[in-house]
């Protein structure tokens, strides 16, 4: 829903993109995991109000306010979630900070420490652990970085659902639950 909101847009500022795709992941969130990521993108799109471009120490505080935002929407964060995601690949992002790394460092930094969050959440969540499966949330949200990084290399990012039918969500729950590929 994010994406099918900024997707019309011929409008290239930041801030205005921002607050496009914050608009649209809230109006289709859908669960606890989906609003905590509307929440995320708030608290970024809020950073970044009124700017034309941003530069890696902007995207930096951008996911630390990301951050903060979806703390405070959670009336008692557990952590082992989306949230934590967030928080570590927030951490991450924070080394960088005052440094001459680029913005597609940066978020290949927050991104690959998403995913190693990410594969911790069993061992973090009693209820994961037990079922065999990481936190549904912070998949998705690894997935949303890994969109980030393709479009600050320039790649391609496709935004097209596959078909389902009761056999194929079967499996593909299965695989969104259950199955950490850091190639993704």
């Amino acid at each position: 829903s994010g994406a099918a909101e900024v997707e019309p847009l011929d409008d290239k500022h930041i801030g205005n993109v921002g607050k496009h795709f914050s608009k649209g992941l809230l109006m289709g969130a859908r669960g606890n995991s989906g609003v905590i990521l509307s929440q995320l993108f708030r608290g970024f799109s809020k950073a970044i109000e009124g700017k034309e471009d941003i530069d890696a120490d902007e995207f930096i505080e951008a996911l630390k306010q990301g951050v903060k935002t979806a703390y405070k929407a959670v009336m008692k964060p557990v952590e082992g979630t989306i949230l934590t995601v967030a928080k570590d690949a927030g951490e991450k992002a924070e080394e960088f900070k005052d440094s001459d790394a680029s913005l597609v460092d940066v978020m290949s930094a927050t991104l690959e420490e998403a995913k190693a969050s990410l594969k911790r959440t069993p061992e973090l969540l009693a209820v994961l652990k037990e079922v065999g499966v990481v936190d549904s949330g912070g998949k998705g949200l690894a997935i949303v970085y890994a969109g980030f990084l393709k479009a600050l290399k320039g790649e391609t990012v496709s935004a097209q659902s596959p078909k389902l039918n009761k056999e194929s969500l079967v499996n593909e729950e299965h695989d969104f639950h259950g199955v950490i590929n850091t190639e993704d």
